[in-house]
């Protein structure tokens, strides 16, 4: 019966299967060890960054928060102003449709009254040899000099063509044409 079952000789010998499955298990098992450790190990890393996309989104729902108050803030402000100006049209665009509009000419007319005088003069004496972007510097040279003296002594005394003569006093009416002036007496005793 033996040799109908014959065991082969490598599972009997004691020297050399058990000893190579047991190494080959040995090896076999440290190599899971290895591969769970290494598991285990980027899973921690994976809860790790898992728990900083956690805070970084809490984090991000806040300033989400704040910036979503903030633009309420700001949307209630402009609604504001948008009936401030609504108000303001309705109330003084009445106003502003009756007052006439001008065109400019001279560049001299610095209080914008329609003639080159003495208030103009005023103002560009305020900003003589001064630099930068004035009103007064008539050549754009960034200097208020004697140039823009010449462009404003060029236009003394000049109208523009809206301009009209501010009424005058009957006294000055009576000078203008000529007449003599009554003199009133003197009532001052001394």
């Amino acid at each position: 019966m033996r040799d109908k079952f014959r065991v082969p000789l490598w599972l009997t010998d004691p020297e050399g299967f058990w000893p190579r499955v047991s190494a080959g298990l040995g090896i076999l098992a440290g190599i899971l060890v290895a591969f769970s450790l290494r598991l285990q190990s980027e899973n921690t890393k994976n809860q790790i960054e898992i728990q900083k996309l956690s805070e970084l989104n809490d984090r991000q729902r806040k300033v989400i928060t704040q910036i979503g108050s903030t633009l309420d803030q700001v949307a209630a402000k402009l609604d504001k102003i948008a009936e401030d100006q609504k108000n303001w049209r309705e109330t003084a665009a009445p106003v502003a449709r009756e007052t006439p509009s001008h065109t400019h000419t001279l560049s001299a007319d610095l209080n914008g009254d329609g003639i080159v005088d003495w208030p103009d003069f005023d103002l560009f004496v305020q900003s003589w040899d001064k630099t930068g972007h004035l009103p007064t510097d008539f050549d754009r040279d960034g200097k208020v000099t004697w140039k823009d003296f010449e462009i404003l002594a060029a236009q003394w005394m000049k109208k523009e063509a809206w301009y009209t003569e501010p009424p005058t006093s009957p006294l000055n009416t009576q000078q203008a044409r000529g007449e003599e002036t009554q003199d009133l007496p003197n009532t001052d005793q001394q």
